[in-house]
């Protein structure tokens, strides 16, 4: 992943996350975290971000790359 997707990611889940959206960590994960940037970033480091990045190859063929 380059860090323009993951800036990308990042920007967007922090946007849900103070918009009310719910996280995927756990209540023992969350303890360590006192903001919306840093439990996006945990999401990501744990790959539990709900979201899913769409490259456009240079075949222009759509590859999905899928964060579990």
């Amino acid at each position: 992943m380059s860090i323009y997707e993951k800036t990308s990611l990042l920007g967007l889940r922090m946007s849900q996350l103070a918009n009310g959206a719910t996280t995927t960590l756990s209540q023992r994960e969350l303890d360590s975290c006192s903001n919306v940037k840093e439990i996006a970033r945990l999401e990501l480091d744990k790959k539990k971000i709900p979201l899913k990045v769409v490259r456009n190859n240079i075949s222009y063929s759509v590859s999905d790359m899928i964060i579990p």
